[in-house]
């Protein structure tokens, strides 16, 4: 007897954006983008003042960025990625942090 494997993709909340791209928010090495992630698997993370969990990032933004950047995490790990956020303030007031966790298990 075959066992029956269901499987559900959730895709990226929102519209794709018309300003941001992948690399913007993910960086490209070949194309010399750094992107907006500031920490990912195993390093040390300054905004959530932790370790970043396994195959996943913390990225930086502008608070009026917040939507196109979700999109483009979600876009990579998988719709409902977003595990946690963080208004900032000091030196980078104005921004948020934004913990996006891989989803396909």
């Amino acid at each position: 007897m075959k066992k029956k494997i269901t499987m559900h993709v959730l895709n990226p909340l929102g519209v794709e954006p018309r300003e941001m791209t992948k690399d913007d928010v993910w960086g490209n090495k070949e194309k010399g983008v750094k992107g907006m992630i500031v920490s990912s698997s195993f390093e040390p993370c300054k905004y959530f003042h932790d370790v970043v969990p396994y195959k996943s990032v913390t990225a930086i933004c502008m608070e009026h960025q917040i939507a196109d950047v979700l999109y483009w995490l979600e876009y990579v790990h998988g719709g409902g990625s977003l595990s946690a956020t963080r208004k900032l303030g000091g030196a980078d007031a104005g921004r948020i942090a934004l913990r996006s966790d891989y989803q396909c298990w």
